[in-house]
């Protein structure tokens, strides 16, 4: 059976915690962690993706970026796609910019950068962002 591989990311990504050294990952990237490469040639939706992207649609171009750089092993060009997605208010891409730096993907490992991009990722209204924030403080 040949699962979609959004679909598959989106199953992995409902209701799994594990700790880490830095704090909290949570399902989506403990797959991106021991799952490797992901192949976007491979994946159909990524050209639905690439669509709503050009519209300006901040989530699809987060996923973009997500699917076609950071899982193909582009994380310093992920986490500038990232930053700037942040900086227009998207709450994820500023936790993902977080979770770079916590495990030095693209950017040198840095967790007081971290910490300031959870900041902001939770002011931003992620709930997980939060949740990691307050993790990392009671840990530091």
């Amino acid at each position: 059976m040949r699962y979609q591989p959004l679909l598959l990311i989106a199953v992995l990504v409902v209701g799994c915690e594990r700790e880490s050294p830095q704090g909290t990952l949570d399902a989506e990237d403990a797959y991106i962690h021991e799952a490797g490469a992901y192949d976007a040639d491979e994946d159909p939706n990524i050209e639905s993706l690439r669509t709503a992207a050009q519209q300006g649609d901040l989530e699809a171009q987060f996923k973009l970026a997500f699917f076609t750089q950071y899982m193909e092993g582009e994380h310093a060009e992920a986490v500038e796609a990232f930053k700037a997605l942040a900086g227009q208010g998207h709450s994820e891409s500023a936790r993902m910019v977080a979770v770079a730096y916590q495990q030095g993907k693209g950017v040198p490992v840095d967790h007081e950068q971290a910490a300031r991009w959870l900041e902001r990722a939770a002011e931003l209204g992620s709930e997980k962002a939060a949740q990691e924030l307050a993790h990392y403080r009671t840990n530091s």
